[in-house]
């Protein structure tokens, strides 16, 4: 893959490679893309006909980026007569300065030409050339080139306008340009996306961060975030260098929500610019301790959008936390369940960790008593469609039709590893065991936990007698061949083959024993009086 560049405002994002320009590809999404469309698909520049090559990229910054080009390839010396100058920023739009230089001692002529177009994917349809379903149209009008996509009620529509002349067809710009012995040219193009909602205005309209700002407010933005984080002091310049690179992305991988109008933390760019419960909560409970003003937000939008009946598309059940969440086309016409997805084990349980771990850093109890209704049915559901076999393990059922089984906490953990499903005559078609993910019973001595809910809480040291609610990924998970992720459905003795894998969240205890509660084939205790979350302790009478 070659070296790309990317700049980002919130989930307006634009990749394109060390030249700046776009071209499609099927296996990496370049491009401008916004709420999971891509707005541009082709962004092409060219100067006299011929391609350029960069001579150096500042791209120190995440919202801009500029490029030095010269015509002609790199791999042969060149004594250029011109170059240019390409800088370009995100700020809720899309905005390009191109500036020519004529390094000669005469007066020349130039045709910079520019080549755009969109085809409006969704970014579900980037890796698959497929056909769109709706209608694109192209308008010229003097220095301005809009196009725009409508299926039924989805409308989706690209602006691109330039400060000076230029001769525009359906394809592009152009510009013919005559630059004096030593002097430049320079142009400004501007780039609106549109995303139209019911009433025929922009949906993101109303939001605080609307429409374009310039590059001061975002740096403000992002500086105001860091210089709140606690200061790290070392000698060790490796550590120090991480620190500032974790803030400086974390400020930068932030978007606004639709439906709260407030920033949520994205799990990623380029795939990912959106809501993600497993890799938000995640991020959330490493961002805990040092900002943790961050975190509810994403837990009320989780809370928000949190199951409330048995959708089989959408992998729903009630008191289910979602997996992903997206704006794009595919979504809206139901070809694709993300609007949203709930297709994922771990969201769940990891929800009712983080509400817990946010209380014990802050003390925010009136939060936690708002979110009293969400986490019993976050708790509930760890009882029933999480528990499918009784065996105090979370287990995972797709309830998409086909012959698919997909194990997301696994898929998310390995990536492009091979998962291998493994058949037990014991076990219902299409379910994977969790990778160890069980809750146990709290020992009635635990301290105190959360008094936003009045309940004994589940902190108990790791290593500390008696039981306690713990989440361990299960050791010898990963076959001796490398690379390769065995999922053993029904298997109740560890997998053979590698050294331990554990991963323990805050206050969480590993325990491999038998599961508590399960003596002569009785169903195993509730996950509310697991957690003791309220109610009294059935071991006390």
């Amino acid at each position: 893959m070659k070296d790309l560049v990317s700049i980002l405002d919130g989930n307006t994002f634009l990749v394109s490679d060390r030249r700046g320009d776009i071209e499609p590809s099927f296996a990496f999404p370049t491009g401008l893309f916004s709420f999971d469309t891509r707005f541009l698909s082709t962004w092409v520049l060219t100067l006299n006909g011929e391609r350029l090559h960069a001579l150096s990229v500042d791209d120190s910054e995440s919202y801009r980026t500029t490029f030095f080009l010269a015509p002609g390839e790199p791999t042969h010396y060149l004594d250029a007569k011109a170059s240019v100058i390409r800088s370009r920023a995100i700020g809720g739009s899309f905005d390009e300065e191109l500036t020519v230089l004529n390094h000669s001692g005469e007066e020349v002529d130039f045709s910079v030409r520019l080549e755009m177009s969109s085809d409006f994917a969704d970014l579900f349809e980037i890796k698959h050339a497929r056909e769109k379903i709706g209608r694109t149209t192209v308008a010229v009008t003097d220095n301005e080139l809009r196009l725009t996509y409508r299926r039924e009620a989805f409308h989706r529509e690209t602006v691109v306008r330039s400060t000076v002349p230029a001769q525009v067809d359906a394809s592009g710009m152009t510009f013919q340009v005559r630059i004096q012995s030593n002097s430049e040219w320079t142009t400004r193009l501007h780039v609106s996306t549109v995303v139209y909602g019911a009433r025929g205005e922009d949906i993101r309209a109303t939001l605080p961060y609307a429409g374009s700002r310039g590059g001061d407010a975002i740096r403000a933005e992002q500086q105001e975030l860091i210089d709140r984080a606690p200061k790290l002091g070392c000698d060790c310049e490796p550590l120090a260098g991480a620190y500032r690179r974790s803030l400086n992305d974390l400020a930068a991988l932030r978007y606004e929500s639709i439906a709260l109008g407030v920033r949520l933390i994205a799990a990623g760019l380029p795939w990912f610019m959106t809501l993600f419960g497993r890799d938000s909560i995640i991020t959330s409970l490493q961002v805990l301790p040092f900002l943790p003003e961050l975190i509810p937000p994403t837990i009320l939008m989780l809370a928000g959008l949190q199951g409330h009946r048995v959708d089989d598309f959408r992998d729903e059940e009630p008191g289910k936390i979602l997996h992903e969440l997206r704006y794009g086309e595919t979504a809206g016409f139901e070809e694709q369940p993300h609007s949203p997805y709930y297709g994922s084990a771990d969201s769940t349980p990891l929800f009712v960790i983080l509400i817990d771990e946010y209380e014990r850093w802050t003390g925010d109890t009136a939060l936690v008593k708002r979110l009293e209704p969400h986490v019993r049915a976050a708790l509930e559901w760890i009882d029933t469609y999480g528990d499918l076999l009784g065996t105090g393990y979370l287990w995972y059922r797709t309830r998409q039709p086909g012959d698919r089984v997909a194990e997301p906490v696994l898929e998310g953990l390995l990536g492009r590893h091979l998962v291998r499903r493994r058949p037990d005559a014991g076990l219902p078609p299409g379910h994977l065991r969790v990778a160890g993910l069980r809750v146990r019973r709290e020992d009635p001595g635990s301290p105190a936990g959360p008094e936003g809910l009045e309940r004994p809480g589940v902190r108990r040291p790791v290593g500390a007698g008696g039981c306690g609610a713990q989440a361990a990924v299960q050791p010898r998970l990963l076959d001796r061949r490398p690379g390769v992720l065995c999922a053993r459905p029904g298997r109740r003795r560890p997998a053979g083959g590698r050294a331990d894998v554990e991963h323990r969240a805050p206050a969480v205890e590993r325990d491999r024993g038998r599961v508590p509660g399960r003596q002569g084939g009785r169903p195993p205790a509730r996950a509310a009086a697991l957690l003791r979350l309220g109610g009294a302790d059935p071991r006390r009478g």
